[in-house]
């Protein structure tokens, strides 16, 4: 049972990490994005 336990916080906490990565790549584009926008006007 620990083990299972074990096995699933192990892969909840990195499936949180690639989220938040993620999310933070993401907020970096729509930043360069916006940044892209206004040099063009």
């Amino acid at each position: 049972m620990s083990n299972v336990e074990g096995m699933y916080s192990v892969y909840f906490i990195r499936m949180t990490e690639r989220s938040e990565t993620i999310l933070r790549n993401s907020l970096f584009d729509i930043l360069r994005f916006c940044g892209s926008l206004l040099t063009w006007f």
